[in-house]
């Protein structure tokens, strides 16, 4: 089963919250559709970029379903894997009941 996991990087003055939350999935409903509303959202503190600022999305995407990731050197800011870490394991957790 495919799911659609959002990872949003919030402003220092927001805290994620329902209210936040809410928000979100309406605007997706009204820009996009039904079929994009994530089924988890998360709050996190950076995005995995390369040292030439692209998004890592495959390493991302392989955080998240478990597998083990290469290259970790090749990111500018690897310390923010730990947070996808924790996804994985919450998501495995609340999968696991």
């Amino acid at each position: 089963m495919t799911q659609i996991i959002l990872f949003v990087v919030l402003n220092n003055n927001f805290e994620f919250n329902e209210n936040l939350r809410s928000k979100i999935i309406d605007e997706i409903k009204i820009n996009l559709s039904y079929k994009h509303i994530p089924s988890e959202i998360y709050a996190i503190s950076e995005i995995p970029r390369t040292r030439s600022g692209k998004i890592v999305e495959i390493l991302i995407k392989k955080l998240i379903n478990g597998e083990s990731i290469e290259n970790e050197e090749s990111l500018a800011n690897p310390e923010c894997l730990k947070e996808f870490e924790l996804v994985y394991k919450n998501l495995k957790n609340n999968y696991a009941k």
